[in-house]
């Protein structure tokens, strides 16, 4: 179902549900790495990466989760009851969310491969090569997609 300006809703809450997940995700791993004894320089980068995708994947969630909702209004009220200013930034917004939860997902996936690390070099290069395989798979998928 198309809403405003080409925008789909099923598209936008597909990528709110994701993110929501996946910075629940970073949460929890970010909160394990606080809680945990380890002083080792890489788990205060793995907490700031972890937080990091963990707040851009939550804003996305949040301003998503509003775009969708204004979406509904649109597809269930007649367009010209509707105020401008409440449609006029939906695809600039749609925007960052999308980017929000790009650049989320990629520091989630760099913050596993780097996670790694910490218990030795064999499991570092294991996990960093699985790293690289799967954003490379997501990027490519994501050009193939469009």
């Amino acid at each position: 179902m198309e809403g405003y300006a080409g925008l789909s809703r099923t598209w936008m809450e597909q990528l709110t549900l994701l993110s929501s997940i996946i910075g629940g995700f970073s949460l929890a791993i970010a909160v394990e790495f606080l809680a945990g004894e380890k002083k080792q320089r890489i788990a205060s980068y793995l907490i700031g990466i972890f937080i990091l995708a963990a707040s851009l994947l939550l804003i996305a969630t949040s301003v998503g989760s509003q775009i969708v909702v204004k979406m509904a209004i649109v597809e269930n009220v007649e367009i010209a009851n509707i105020p401008p200013h409440l449609l006029e930034n939906m695809p600039i917004a749609a925007g960052f969310v999308s980017a929000f939860y790009y650049i989320g997902l990629g520091m989630f996936v760099a913050g596993l491969g780097l996670a790694g690390w910490m218990r030795g070099k064999t499991l570092g290069i294991v996990t960093t090569a699985m790293a690289v395989v799967g954003g490379g798979s997501i990027i490519a998928l994501m050009l193939m997609i469009r």
